[in-house]
């Protein structure tokens, strides 16, 4: 059961009632490279119907579970959405990018040191200690959060340069020249699990799938369970 309105034996199974009107909870797993966009107009395409929604979308370089819903549970969106979530996230320490992700522009690359791989158990207790069971986060320049009734991605994808001036502050240069300054907000964020499953050393590391940059780096694999609103790409640059 995910919520107390829809049951186990509900779950995958296409509904439809007198009036021909198809409904169901659909429990997709999203591959990499396909945007939930493309899952939801899959199944607009497929079961022939615009009443289509989710509970929670992936980026495009994630794989996972999308709960889609159609039809009559539609209106559940809302307290689906506002779950907690689970996820196993890769953390590359050594490199960062402008959207902190791998589809972003490089902005640092330095090598890790040696003895890290050495003190695993130091690093959870250290992350352990300082994010969990929550922390004020801030929100990634490349997110749907507003800022004026703007979603700062639209802003930082319009801009013809975006400078980081500090760990809040960005420089944004618009197409017309014009230089807006942009803070953006933070938000307490629950993290009830946040466990280092492995690390491992290495020597390259794959960017989008095309981009391969060789240097020394450290990969942490983690397990985190948080609340809604949790970034984990910017939990990923707040362990690192």
């Amino acid at each position: 059961m995910l919520i107390k309105e829809i049951n186990i034996e509900d779950l995958n199974v296409i509904q439809t009632d007198q009036y021909k009107r198809i409904s169901a909870c659909l429990l997709i797993k999203k591959p990499i490279g396909v945007t939930s966009h493309d899952v939801v107009d899959s199944v607009r395409r497929i079961l022939n119907t615009r009443r289509v929604g989710h509970a929670g979308a992936l980026d495009p370089f994630a794989e996972g579970l999308m709960i889609i819903l159609v039809g009559k549970y539609t209106k559940y969106s809302e307290p689906l959405t506002n779950l907690n979530k689970s996820y196993l996230a890769t953390v590359v320490l050594g490199i960062s990018t402008t959207t902190q992700d791998p589809e972003g522009e490089i902005v640092v690359h330095e090598d890790v040191k040696e003895n890290v791989l050495e003190v695993k158990s130091e690093i959870e207790d250290e992350i352990t200690k300082k994010l969990v069971p929550g922390y004020e986060q801030q929100v990634p320049i490349y997110s749907s959060v507003k800022l004026d009734g703007q979603k700062l991605r639209k802003l930082a994808r319009g801009a013809k340069k975006l400078v980081r001036k500090s760990k809040r502050i960005y420089e944004l240069v618009l197409q017309d020249d014009t230089i807006l300054e942009v803070e953006v907000p933070t938000r307490k964020v629950e993290i009830t699990t946040l466990k280092l499953q492995n690390i491992a050393r290495l020597d390259k590391v794959s960017l989008d799938g095309e981009r391969v940059i060789n240097g020394n780096f450290v990969e942490l694999t983690v397990n985190v369970a948080c609340s809604k609103g949790t970034y984990i790409r910017q939990l990923a640059e707040d362990i690192g």
